[in-house]
């Protein structure tokens, strides 16, 4: 949330909120002359491009998770689909300057490496230019690996390790690179919590794929299939969200949609500064 995260933690690192800025949605005028608003997408990429060319010298455009802002007409399976949002984003940052970091949520279990582990389709990481991975130390629940996997940019690297401490928390880097490689972190980190986070997992997962609208009930069930989803294991995920489900209008297919509540978020591109 970024009034009980984000911005706390920006304070603790000192950093310059004037020139951080949340994207949250969007008004749109109806042929009636209505305002209306709607959640922020990348389909909406004319918004994403009007607030780079208001904000002066934008360095980072950060998207998390990218499940939640694919829209909800794209199927984040497949490698078209996901191309063609992510691929005209590239281009703005070409133009504009930016660096662009999508954050994506994985799997932790039935992939072969590392970068095969993102839920969805492999356009996520086969699109970007560098790919990190963040995952716990199997052997230190209070440490997190920052580790490299795909990298078209530079030479291999080692990778980091950090922990999130103190009052207020900040995240603190340990001065040493950590030997080990993502698929080597991610096999054990398998080994370790194997199943015991599946029901955290599908909630993740059923969040980022409703955020964006309504979805046909059995479409989520055979997607969720695809990502190696238990059903019991999505009903009990549906039922910790609160998931509402019933037919589209009058003799349409049943859907599913988050509560009402989880949809509410607040418009326009606003300063961190005055929150």
């Amino acid at each position: 949330d970024p009034h009980d995260t984000i911005r706390p933690r920006l304070d603790a690192h000192r950093a310059d909120v004037s020139r951080i800025h949340l994207l949250s949605g969007v008004r749109r005028t109806t042929d009636e002359g209505e305002t209306r608003e709607q959640v922020f997408t990348l389909s909406n990429l004319e918004t994403l491009e009007s607030t780079l060319k208001q904000l002066d010298d934008c360095r980072l455009v950060i998207i998390d998770p990218i499940g939640s802002y694919l829209g909800g007409h794209t199927d984040a399976h497949r490698d078209n689909e996901v191309r063609s949002v992510l691929a005209p984003v590239a281009k703005l940052a070409e133009k504009y300057g930016p660096a662009v970091v999508v954050i994506a949520h994985r799997r932790k279990s039935l992939s072969t490496t590392a970068d095969e582990s993102a839920l969805g389709s492999r356009a996520f990481t086969g699109l970007a230019r560098a790919v990190w991975h963040v995952c716990q130390d199997s052997k230190d629940n209070s440490r997190r690996l920052f580790l490299p996997g795909k990298n078209n940019l530079a030479a291999e690297q080692p990778g980091l390790a950090f922990t999130i401490s103190g009052e207020p928390s900040c995240v603190r880097w340990e001065s040493d690179p950590v030997d080990l490689t993502a698929d080597e972190a991610f096999s054990a980190e398998g080994k370790k919590g194997e199943n015991t986070s599946a029901l955290d997992e599908a909630v993740i997962w059923l969040e980022g794929l409703l955020v964006c609208g309504p979805k046909v009930g059995t479409e989520v069930t055979r997607l969720a299939a695809k990502d190696c989803i238990a059903y019991r294991t999505l009903v009990r995920a549906k039922a910790k969200l609160g998931v509402v489900n019933g037919p589209d209008g009058f003799g349409g297919p049943w859907v599913w949609k988050l509560p009402e509540s989880a949809n509410e978020t607040p418009v326009s591109a606003e300063s961190a500064k005055d929150k």
